[in-house]
């Protein structure tokens, strides 16, 4: 069954792998051409050990701030999110999902017992932890014996089983909390809420003022990192002992699973009603009652984002405003303009793409349904052909118009709890939000046409999002001119005060024309 699972799901491991090694291929060398040795990085590094900001997006920096340290400071945090955040979708998508849609009953059929299916999504899931931190930590290597000394052999090591922890435990607690509560609707949603839960709690065991609290990163995977230490401490012992805490918390999960009834969860909430009528008036209401969580978990996890970070603008500046090196390098990757304005539109970009990820999912969804025949189901009713991309589409619009209004609302509370005044803060905020509205509608133009005229080839949607976001914030890193980066519609806002109405008026306007041709090719083709 783990060659089976391989098999099922050897695209979604391929390309999340490859995103998270070309990452970490990336950002060594780029810390090498902006601080070539420690006396240019030393004030930058001084900066940022006590700066509440930095401390709350990636942890405490240790001296004396070598390439290695660097790297698992920024880079690890990025990628123990991430790598996260595959092991949520990925164990999801093994054991219990296939376990709802009623698919698992063809397993059983072959005389497999729970037990064995359960021991394959664990065993599958381990398997992708240690192949990402073996990889990881053999980039790291090949960095060590090719250019950069400040990377160590017991570092690069660290690192990668840090990695590998990371995901075990995000997978065994994933796996718990679905034992627990899940239900054929929210299986991502566990998983991906233990993850941010686990960033909040490391965020605030490195911001907190209290000794006590730096003990909380043991309780968190995301803080882990910090506990483990690689390029630093590389504490074998502590690694050993988290090793053991993976291996506990799977056992837990075995446990519960197998104490569970087939497709229910352990405990239920009172007054709920797994079975309640719902009147379903419209494919409009259909796609409602189907994609709400999705609307409502994004809608707030993009307000978080922007509520959490925004305040903490005003404590980067100082570190930023004192280092030259620092501040050329934050003009080459930001766009140009007063400082505080800039960060605030760098954040927005994050929330963008966060935005275009949340209205491309339920397209992607879609075709999963035709593919498994729902959607022959729903034609079925009468309704023409296209009605039911459209359906989908009516859903993606109001999540996105439901993540925008989340977006402009946190971000105005975020900038009132700042301790400095933003010049025209409400105005800037608006068109912020309106700009990421504008990426998301071409983004999901284009999730919109490849769904009515190539459906096969659906998940080729992700790769605009993916080469705009690395357009947009990696694109310095490539040597890219202003002229290229204006390529991709995340470089533009209409906050900037330079910034022209018709370049985003253009991509909505593509992002409509294309939507419509995907209906019509919706309406011209035949289901899957």
């Amino acid at each position: 069954m783990i060659r089976l699972n391989l098999r099922l799901r050897r695209m979604l491991i391929l390309w999340w792998l490859l995103g998270i090694w070309v990452f970490l291929i990336i950002t060594p060398p780029s810390y090498v051409a902006t601080y070539p040795d420690l006396a240019s990085r030393g004030p930058v590094v001084s900066s940022v050990q006590n700066n509440v900001g930095t401390q709350a997006m990636y942890g405490h920096l240790p001296s004396p701030g070598t390439i290695g340290q660097l790297t698992a400071w920024e880079t690890g945090a990025w990628l123990c999110v991430l790598s996260s955040v595959m092991m949520v979708l990925l164990f999801s998508s093994l054991h219990r999902k296939p376990e709802s849609s009623g698919l698992v009953e063809y397993v059983y059929a072959s005389g497999r017992s729970g037990s064995s299916r359960f021991g394959a999504a664990i065993a599958t899931g381990t398997i992708v932890s240690v192949l990402n931190g073996a990889v990881c930590a053999f980039i790291l290597l090949a960095f060590r014996y090719l250019s950069i000394d400040e990377i160590t052999v017991a570092g690069s090591i660290a690192f990668g089983v840090t990695i590998t922890l990371t995901m075990l435990a995000t997978m065994a607690i994933t796996s718990i909390l679905q034992s627990l509560w899940g239900r054929g609707t929210n299986f991502n949603r566990l998983g991906l809420l233990s993850v941010g839960a686990a960033f909040l709690i490391r965020m605030f065991a490195d911001t907190s003022s209290s000794s006590w609290a730096t003990h909380l990163n043991w309780v968190s995977p995301q803080g882990w990192r910090t506990v483990i230490a690689p390029f630093t401490e590389d504490s074998w012992l502590k690694a050993l002992v988290l090793a053991i805490v993976c291996a506990a918390l799977i056992g837990v999960a075995f446990t519960l699973d197998s104490r569970r009834p087939f497709d229910e969860s352990l405990l239920h909430l009172r007054g709920s009603k797994r079975y309640r009528e719902r009147k379903i008036r419209s494919l409009y209401s259909l796609n409602m009652v189907l994609h709400r969580g999705n609307l409502i978990t994004w809608s707030i996890v993009i307000g978080l984002v922007l509520l959490i970070f925004l305040p903490l603008i005003d404590s980067l500046l100082p570190s930023l405003q004192g280092d030259a090196t620092t501040m050329q390098a934050v003009e080459a990757f930001l766009p140009a303009g007063e400082l505080q304005i800039t960060f605030i539109v760098y954040v927005f970009q994050i929330a963008s793409i966060l935005l275009s990820i949340a209205v491309v999912l339920p397209v992607i969804g879609f075709i999963g349904q035709e593919r498994e025949g729902l959607i022959d189901a729903v034609r079925s009713t009468g309704v023409r052909r296209w009605s039911p991309l459209w359906g989908c589409v009516q859903a993606c619009l109001s999540t996105l118009t439901s993540c925008t209004i989340f977006a402009i609302l946190c971000a105005l509370l975020g900038l009132y709890l700042q301790p400095s005044t933003v010049e025209d803060g409400t105005s800037l905020m608006v068109l912020s939000g309106l700009s990421i509205a504008v990426h998301a509608l071409f983004f999901l133009g284009i999730a919109i046409a490849v769904a009515g005229l190539a459906p096969r080839v659906i998940h080729l949607a992700w790769l605009p999002i993916i080469a705009a976001s690395v357009v947009t914030l990696l694109g310095p890193l490539f040597s890219l001119t202003e002229q290229q980066m204006e390529f991709s519609p995340l470089t533009h806002s209409w906050a900037n005060s330079d910034e022209a109405v018709w370049p985003l008026l253009t991509f909505a306007i593509i992002g409509v024309a294309l939507g419509g041709v995907g209906l019509l090719g919706a309406q011209r083709r035949n289901l899957l």
